[in-house]
């Protein structure tokens, strides 16, 4: 009994036994029983676990598999970038043609940096309200998960600019490291994704559950955090 109560599909809230009705009723096919329950239509996450249901042990690749796993791999070499590499050095001369310590030194040069990175936040966290909010349907989703984990990594890079890769200390120092734990978890829960076609489905669901949770865990201190630190900036 409690195992047909278990939800397979978080996004659609389906459980295990309205699965397995829907297949006793001649729904045998993903997409079928997709279109009959709403199981994996939506984010695609719980994919593997209703193709075993089914009986099958083939799992496709998710549409958007491709830009998962590259941007996790440039966004994890940003991120060790952060945490094991020497901040960049500043010009040692004014008379270089370019000093590109100017990117995280100069006032304008950083305002602007970092309001990019605010802003391309808050899209972020816009993007986020597709799966969680049935009313909002328009465009698939797959595409909005690419653009989602593409504007993190862009994200990313603007930091390095905004920051020339100093973490700071005090305040600024839990914000990056806020801010680099939850691009690392939403990575491994991207990565997981775009793989799930050649991981094991425990492997899979346990993965992409704990890293899930830990982006979403994340992502509650950020706006006290970064709240914080912009007015620090413009207060003293």
């Amino acid at each position: 009994m409690f195992r047909s109560l278990a939800i397979v599909c978080q996004c659609a809230n389906v459980s295990r036994g309205c699965l397995s009705q829907a297949i006793q009723s001649g729904h045998c096919s993903v997409e079928t029983l997709g279109a009959a329950t709403g199981a994996s239509t939506v984010c695609g996450s719980c994919k593997p676990l209703v193709t075993e249901l089914l009986g099958n042990t083939v799992i496709e690749a998710e549409p958007d598999a491709k830009v998962l796993v590259s941007t996790a791999v440039v966004t994890l070499l940003l991120a060790f970038a952060f945490l094991l590499l020497p901040a960049i050095p500043s010009a040692d001369s004014v008379q270089l043609p370019w000093r590109w310590d100017a990117l995280w030194r100069d006032s304008l040069l950083k305002q602007i940096t970092g309001f990019s990175v605010l802003g391309a936040a808050c899209l972020i966290s816009l993007i986020s309200l597709r799966k969680r909010t049935k009313r909002i349907a328009f465009g698939a989703f797959p595409t909005w998960r690419g653009v989602h984990v593409v504007l993190g990594t862009l994200v990313l890079g603007t930091l390095v600019a905004h920051t020339g890769l100093h973490l700071g200390d005090k305040l600024n120092l839990f914000l990056m490291l806020d801010f680099l734990a939850l691009l690392l978890a939403g990575t491994l829960a991207g990565a997981t994704i775009g793989l799930q076609h050649r991981l094991p489905s425990y492997t899979t669901k346990r993965v992409r559950s704990l890293s899930l949770w830990a982006h979403i865990l994340l992502l509650w201190p950020l706006p006290a955090l970064l709240g914080f630190h912009v007015l620090k900036s413009y207060w003293f």
